[in-house]
């Protein structure tokens, strides 16, 4: 394992390796205390390290990419993601339990996240294959040759709040394509993503492949500046987004940023009813909202407005607020008490601007022994368009209801944000299912059916939601690089 117990102070704490190099967890003597959100208290350390950790990390994975993974033909990589599978469900229960401690997501989401991580790890190892070149015959008897090589060393920063899921988005198709990787996870939620290295090197990945260096935004700062970086591919927030890719360009280092969406849930008139509720009720309040595609927004047609919203209510009160180990736990806690108060001001923005709060609006007070960040699921009406809660990411279980008249006024709608992630549709319609498909600004449309994240799927967004792909064949191109060779007569 790569956690031990201690005593600090009057409760037990776990401590974690964080710093991963070389296939060894290294000591630093610097360690940050992570917090349980369902209780608010600190339960764990974990080792830390800073820029000269990245370098070394960097260095480990440019020798270990060249010697030893990056030579591999595609099947024997394959072999070691298989196995990297396999190893991952055999084990997702501790891995799923660290999680939802690390970040209040309900376990039933985390166990659910590392069976479907593994799927990530499965295709892309079947996928790789499928990276090839062309050849080509030019005048004069030249013939050409274009290959497809990894690109060597790729560094990736990860968000708190769906870890493993999305570690497995990037070191999926990098490793597959015969990289070796960095990952600096969130300093919030970081403690799965050593458990990840270890499964990995017990599945045979080379010492080196896959290094980890948990830290806070200087470790971050430097793995993007770092000139052996051949690849960034980030996960998170508008604004670090935005500092992590200034800093990459200084390089003209490759980079693909995922920051964030603000999905709109559109129910036409002619939906069925029953599957918009499961989809609005599902998308608006897992993971407590703490989603880049969470269904914050759900504009419902007019003429049923009335019918939608009175058997919304009733099944959004049913979703049960708990700790997130408890198995019968539909919410889970948001990650911070600076999360709490940002609902809550949201709620207040909400109210200001016009909208009433229909259900929730508060913190949830889940037993008088738990402390813990619990905010009610949450819904408002009567918010215009152009307030805060229409047009900000929310992160937590709030979900703002409007009518519409025409779809028109629904496309509009939907569009006026800076966010361009995913939009979701209920219709029985093909001529409007076509129309909002061809009209919709957004990276990602789900029509009747809402799972927006796959691993055959590219997921990507557009405007202030990045730049860039994840998953899909697609993205072998973006982890490979060309190399062109013509050749005359010998």
């Amino acid at each position: 394992m790569a956690a031990v117990t201690s005593k600090k102070g009057p409760r037990l704490m776990q401590e974690f390796r964080g710093v991963y190099i070389e296939g060894e967890f290294v000591c630093t003597g610097r360690k940050l205390p992570c917090f349980d959100p369902s209780s608010g208290a600190a339960w764990a350390e974990v080792e830390t390290g800073g820029a000269d950790q990245v370098d070394a990390a960097v260095q480990s994975a440019r020798s270990a990419q060249k010697q030893h993974w990056g030579p591999l033909a595609a099947w024997q990589r394959a072999t070691v993601l298989r196995k990297f599978a396999d190893i991952l469900v055999a084990n997702r229960d501790e891995i799923a339990t660290v999680e939802s401690r690390n970040n209040g997501k309900a376990v039933r989401d985390t166990r659910e996240e590392v069976t479907r991580g593994a799927e990530w790890l499965r295709f892309f190892a079947g996928a790789a294959s499928t990276a090839y070149g062309n050849t080509f015959q030019l005048e004069g008897g030249t013939q050409a040759n274009v290959y497809r090589e990894p690109l060597g060393v790729i560094g990736a920063i990860t968000p708190w709040s769906s870890p493993v899921y999305i570690y497995m988005w990037k070191l999926a198709p990098a490793l597959a394509c015969g990289n070796a990787v960095v990952i600096k996870p969130s300093e919030i939620a970081p403690i799965t993503c050593g458990l990840i290295a270890k499964y990995a090197s017990e599945a045979g990945l080379p010492a080196g492949v896959l290094n980890v260096v948990t830290g806070d935004a200087t470790a971050g700062a430097a793995l993007a500046a770092h000139r052996g970086i051949d690849k960034l591919t980030f996960t998170g927030g508008v604004a670090s987004g935005r500092a992590v890719a200034q800093l990459a360009a200084g390089n003209f280092t490759p980079t693909t940023i995922e920051a964030g969406g603000k999905t709109a849930l559109i129910v036409l008139d002619d939906a069925d009813l029953d599957l918009a509720l499961g989809i609005a009720v599902r998308g608006s309040f897992r993971s407590a909202g703490q989603s880049c595609a969470h269904i914050s927004r759900i504009l419902v047609q007019r003429s049923i407005y009335a019918e939608f919203i009175k058997k919304f209510l009733p099944a959004v009160r049913e979703l049960r607020v708990g700790p997130a180990l408890d198995e019968q736990t539909d919410v889970g806690p948001v990650i911070s008490e600076a999360s709490a108060v940002r609902c809550e001001g949201l709620v207040k923005s909400g109210r200001s601007s016009g909208g009433n709060v229909l259900l929730g609006g508060q913190r949830a007070k889940v037993s008088e022994a738990l402390g813990g960040y619990y905010f009610a699921p949450t819904v408002l009406d009567g918010v215009p368009a152009n307030s805060r809660v229409m047009q900000e990411e929310i992160f937590g279980p709030i979900a703002a209801i409007m009518p519409f008249d025409d779809d028109d006024a629904a496309i509009e709608t939907a569009n006026n944000v800076d966010f361009g992630l995913v939009g979701a549709l209920v219709t029985r319609s093909l001529s409007r299912y076509r129309r909002f498909v061809r009209d919709l600004d957004v990276g990602v449309i789900c029509v009747n059916a809402f799972r927006p994240g796959h691993w055959q799927l590219p997921y990507g967004g557009r405007k202030r939601s990045g730049m860039g792909i994840d998953n899909g064949y697609d993205v072998l191109r973006d982890y490979t690089q060309s190399k062109t060779v013509m050749l005359g007569a010998i």
